[in-house]
């Protein structure tokens, strides 16, 4: 295993733990979904990106909507790297943005 493997691995799966609603440990599988991003050439930013986007959705739904059940695996963000990948340039400095702006509106 490569260095960069392992610095990209533990990185990406040190970001999801560190978010709301995930696991308290990586699985096995989670460790086998940071490997195969890393052999398909995703940067590190943009996984990381993806993580950040998909968990300011959850937390910023409608208030009325049903609770989300618990993430479960670094998989669940896959749709959302793809949907980066797919996105023009500028589309993350888009939702960050947008989240930025929605805080604003928030009362402390």
């Amino acid at each position: 295993m490569s260095i960069e493997l392992i610095a990209y691995t533990q990185t990406l799966l040190q970001a999801y733990l560190d978010l709301p609603d995930t696991p308290s440990r990586c699985s096995s599988f989670d460790c086998t979904v940071a490997r195969k991003l890393f052999q398909q050439h995703i940067p590190l930013s943009s996984a990381k990106a993806a993580l950040a986007l998909a968990s300011m959705r959850r937390c910023y739904r409608s208030s009325d909507a049903l609770p989300l059940p618990p993430i479960r695996s670094l998989a669940y963000f896959l749709p959302v790297i793809e949907e980066l990948r797919a996105a023009p340039p500028d589309y993350w400095d888009y939702c960050w943005n947008r989240f930025l702006s929605l805080q604003k509106a928030l009362p402390l």
